[in-house]
């Protein structure tokens, strides 16, 4: 009876000493698993906040593309606007200077005209004081 009492007092506390390691495995285990949750709910904040940096980033670039689009457009009239521009004055140059090279033409021929006027004037009084 002593011997089974010797063992039966061995067994509960080889029992006790396996509940207390027990005890510590399921703490070490609950520790490891709160470890992980919050690792992994740090993870997902922060994959949140990149996602919601990403989207503020395309957001930003897709602004930046149509104030571009926009810019490039204006510019695009303004040249246009300056090329007619310079079509209609240069058209208007040329019809200057041919006005120009028209009014020389006549003046030339009236200077002409006048020169030779003057030279048959002068010819016909010289004519006349020599017959008088």
């Amino acid at each position: 009876v002593d011997s089974i009492r010797q063992a039966h007092a061995k067994m509960q506390s080889d029992q006790a000493a396996r509940d207390s390691a027990h005890a510590t495995i399921n703490e070490r285990i609950d520790y490891l698993e709160k470890l992980v949750g919050d690792s992994a709910e740090l993870h997902k904040k922060e994959l949140q906040a990149a996602r919601q940096a990403h989207e503020q980033l395309h957001a930003r670039l897709h602004e930046e593309r149509q104030h571009r689009e926009q810019a490039h457009a204006h510019f695009e009239g303004q040249l246009s606007k300056e090329r007619d521009g310079r079509g209609v004055h240069h058209a208007t140059m040329e019809e200057r200077l041919a006005k120009l090279e028209q009014l020389h033409a006549e003046h030339h021929d009236q200077l002409n005209g006048l020169k030779d006027h003057v030279a048959t004037e002068a010819h016909a009084r010289a004519q006349h004081h020599e017959s008088v």
